[in-house]
């Protein structure tokens, strides 16, 4: 069984998705995708073992661009290496609605998610409506993951909303 979760100074929520069940009896490739929260946090030890270790070669940041924005890009930016890949899983800009309305919707579906599962059907909603609202940085995340370059084949997720 693959080692799910990966220990890191600079956060407390990342996993590798490999070795869940798939439909069809089989089992997620180990090393091909990373999840976790926010890496803004991450120490330079970290982003060595993310990159060197791990084999990291791509993010998929789906947080808004307000959101890039107040945070900025994180310590990752600085390895050159790298590939980053903006796809917010929050649509960016209603009509007439203000960069700060953007964030207040951005923090809200972040307070929902932290919200106790009543049952696997809330998440399976919550997961689900990112779908709905935004197939394009849904379909554009999960092919950057199919076609990244890692040494291992990892690539990770990077959301405050994943």
């Amino acid at each position: 069984m693959t080692q799910r979760w990966i220990d890191l100074d600079g956060l407390v929520n990342m996993r590798d998705l490999g070795g869940l069940p798939t439909l069809g009896g089989g089992r997620t490739a180990p090393g091909r995708l990373i999840r976790s929260d926010n890496l803004q946090d991450l120490t330079d030890a970290d982003v060595t073992r993310l990159v060197d270790e791990l084999g990291v070669s791509d993010i998929v940041d789906l947080r808004t661009d307000h959101e890039v924005h107040i945070e900025g890009p994180g310590p990752l930016h600085r390895v050159e290496a790298l590939v980053h890949h903006h796809h917010s899983l929050i649509e960016e800009r209603r009509p007439s609605e203000t960069a700060e309305q953007v964030g207040r919707r951005a923090l809200l579906a972040d307070a929902d998610a932290d919200l106790p599962p009543k049952d696997a059907s809330f998440w399976a909603e919550h997961y689900l409506g990112y779908l709905a609202s935004r197939p394009d940085s849904v379909a554009a995340a999960l092919a950057v993951v199919a076609h990244a370059r890692g040494d291992r084949k990892s690539t990770r997720l990077n959301s405050s909303h994943s």
